[in-house]
C-alpha cells in the first residue's frame, strides 16, 4: 500500500510536531480567562517551526523554550497591568495631602459641582430673556431659586423659615411654571430682605458666575494633582519592581539554558563540535 502524507519539506516538517502538539494539550500554561488558548498553540507551534527540533529530547527542549518565552511575556503583561490598576485606583488609595485641601479630592463631586454651577447660570440666563407670561421648566426654576437663597445676604433668612406669599409648600411643590411667577419669587426674597429687586438680580448673576468659576478652578487643581500622580506611577510600585526584575532574571535564564542545550543537541546531531562547557554571559552581573 502506498504511503500517504504530506511531500513537501514544510508539511513534513508540520506533520512532524504532531504528536508534541497533542500530547501538551492536556496541561496548556494557559490562565483563563486572561490568556488564550488558541494564541498559545500559534506561539508555540511558531517557536517549534523556528527551532526545527528532531527527536524527543530536542523537542522537549524547544518545547522549554516556547514555554517560558510565555511566560516571559506573561511577565511583561503583568507589569503593564499592574501600571493600569495603578492609574484607575489613584483616587481610591491616594490619601495624600495637597495644597489646595486637607486631602485628595474626589474628582466626580467636583465634576458634579461644576455641572450644578452652570446649569444654575444658564437658568439665569433664560430668565433674563423670556418674558413674564413664558413658560419655563420646573429645572430652571429650581436652579435660579436655589442659588438665590444660597446669596450670603439671604442665607440667613432662608435658615429661619421664609414662607413665600401664596406657596404654603413653598416654590419647590409649584407646577406649571412661568417666567413672571419666577420673577415674583425674586422679588418677594429681596423685599424680606429689603433689597431693590434689580439689585438683587444683579448680585445673583455674578454670584453665580463667581460659583462657575469657583469650580472649575477647583476641579482644574485637582486634575492638575491627578495629572502629576499618573505621571508618577507610570512604572510600577518598588516591590513589583523587585518581584518583576527577579522573576524575569530566573525566567532569562532558564530560557538561555533550554536554547544552550538545545543548540548542543543539534549541532552534535549535525555532526558539529559541542562544548560541554558553556558560559551563560547574562549571569555575570546578576
Amino acid at each position: 500500500m502506498a504511503a500517504h502524507g504530506p511531500k513537501t519539506e514544510r508539511g513534513r516538517s508540520a506533520v512532524a510536531l504532531n504528536a508534541v502538539r497533542h500530547a501538551l494539550r492536556a496541561t496548556t500554561p494557559v490562565v483563563p480567562i486572561i490568556e488564550s488558548e488558541e494564541d498559545w498553540h500559534e506561539h508555540r507551534a511558531g517557536t517549534l517551526a523556528s527551532l526545527q527540533p528532531e527527536g524527543h529530547l530536542e523537542r522537549t527542549l524547544a518545547d522549554r523554550v516556547a514555554l517560558t518565552l510565555w511566560r516571559l511575556f506573561r511577565v511583561a503583561r503583568y507589569e503593564a497591568e499592574q501600571i493600569a490598576v495603578s492609574q484607575e485606583t489613584l483616587e481610591e488609595d491616594d490619601g495624600l495631602s495637597i495644597p489646595f485641601s486637607r486631602s485628595a479630592p474626589k474628582l466626580s463631586p467636583l465634576r458634579e459641582t461644576l455641572a450644578g454651577s452652570k446649569q444654575g447660570r444658564q437658568a439665569f440666563r433664560k430668565l433674563a430673556r423670556a418674558g413674564d407670561g413664558d413658560e419655563i421648566s420646573p429645572e430652571v426654576a429650581m436652579a435660579v431659586i436655589a442659588a438665590a437663597e444660597d446669596l450670603p445676604v439671604l442665607e440667613r433668612l432662608v435658615e429661619d423659615g421664609f414662607e413665600y406669599p401664596g406657596m404654603p409648600d413653598g416654590p419647590y411643590e409649584v407646577e406649571g411654571w412661568t417666567a413672571g411667577l419666577l420673577r415674583r419669587c425674586l422679588g418677594y426674597l429681596a423685599e424680606a430682605a429689603g433689597l431693590d429687586p434689580s439689585l438683587m438680580e444683579k448680585a445673583l448673576g455674578l454670584c453665580l458666575d463667581s460659583k462657575v468659576s469657583e469650580a472649575q478652578e477647583e476641579l482644574d487643581r485637582a486634575e492638575g494633582f491627578y495629572d502629576r500622580r499618573r505621571r508618577e506611577r507610570l512604572l510600577p510600585n518598588e516591590f513589583v519592581l523587585q518581584k518583576v526584575a527577579r522573576y524575569e532574571a530566573h525566567l532569562n535564564r532558564q530560557l538561555l539554558s533550554a536554547l544552550h542545550e538545545l543548540e548542543a543537541l543539534q549541532s552534535r546531531r549535525r555532526g558539529e563540535p559541542s562544548p560541554l562547557a558553556r558560559l551563560d554571559v547574562s549571569g555575570l552581573d546578576q
